[in-house]
């Protein structure tokens, strides 16, 4: 009988890690890269902001920079949470400071993660 109430209780302690512990699971996430092609001064450069933590919550400050490779070619890569909607904007900063130059201008652009990547997101900047 008390081999029975061990197992049930190793159950139970068990079921209630899995149900604490299951917000804090990171969700299946897409690779996704965003890419811009766009000359900008020396000591410039871009970050993508959006409305998730790997871009920052719309502060620019904490969102996604961008390495630039040549002299125009700017990506950076983060990952998603699977098919989620991700609203997003390349930002033009100071690249030391992340000093905010300038917000990509009209809407957000927004973005259906797929179920299953990685993905390549070309983003214009005029």
């Amino acid at each position: 009988m008390a081999a029975g109430k061990t197992l049930y209780a190793v159950r139970l302690l068990i079921l209630l890690a899995l149900l604490v512990t299951a917000p804090f699971r990171k969700a299946d996430a897409v690779n996704v890269t965003f890419q811009l092609e766009k000359l900008v001064d020396f000591g410039q450069g871009f970050v993508i902001a959006g409305n998730v933590a790997p871009l920052g919550n719309w502060d620019p400050a904490q969102a996604a920079f961008m390495t630039v490779t040549g002299d125009r070619d700017w990506s950076v890569t983060v990952d998603l949470v699977a098919a989620s909607t991700v609203e997003y904007k390349p930002v033009k900063i100071v690249y030391d400071t992340r000093q905010v130059l300038e917000w990509l201008p009209g809407n957000n652009l927004v973005l259906n993660v797929p179920s299953k990547g990685p993905i390549y997101v070309s983003v214009n900047f005029p």
